[in-house]
């Protein structure tokens, strides 16, 4: 990355590392989502894994980022303890790899979604990559009409109801589906 690119991705990852020191938040969300996860895990947007380091836990974590330089600072935290190497990955276009060939039974996509333009090829891509069965941990902001200049200054495309996702969640797994058939 040069210049601006460069800059928006060490003030996204000071800001991390700024969320790193709030535990009661992570613990909190941790506690809401725990019973949902398996034990094959596709972390989309693990940052520099806050929240992955209380998967460490699981069969198989695979962390993924857009960003290199977070992926950088969650293997320097993690790296000894991870079962999978983190890998890049940009929600708004997936890379060609197998990743249902890892067999993931969840994938955990917090805070990521509305930062991606295309959200429903973000959707279809998530889907594809889960085994029969498996389940997405999606979490999102709330009240669309909430959307403003401090949204869309943090690189947020909308913000959701729960009306407007679930939606969008099946026309992604049909879309996938038809493809198949």
């Amino acid at each position: 990355m040069t210049g601006g690119a460069h800059d928006v991705e060490t003030a996204m990852a000071s800001d991390l590392e700024v969320m790193a020191q709030a535990n009661n938040y992570r613990d909190w969300m941790y506690r809401r989502v725990e019973p949902f996860i398996g034990q094959r895990v596709l972390e989309v947007g693990a940052g520099i894994g806050n929240f992955t380091q209380l998967l460490l836990d699981r069969e198989l974590v695979v962390p993924t980022d857009i960003s290199g330089l977070c992926l950088t600072r969650l293997d320097e935290r993690l790296g000894p303890r991870l079962r999978a190497a983190p890998k890049l990955l940009d929600l708004g276009d997936p890379s060609d790899e197998d990743w249902a060939a890892y067999g993931f039974d969840t994938i955990i996509c917090m805070n990521v979604l509305e930062h991606v333009e295309d959200d429903r090829r973000a959707l279809s891509f998530m889907h594809s990559t889960l085994a029969p069965g498996g389940r997405a941990v999606i979490l999102v902001p709330a009240f669309s009409f909430l959307h403003g200049t401090i949204d869309r200054a943090i690189g947020h495309y909308r913000r959701y109801t729960r009306k407007d996702l679930l939606p969008r969640m099946r026309g992604a797994a049909s879309r996938w589906s038809a493809a198949f058939t």
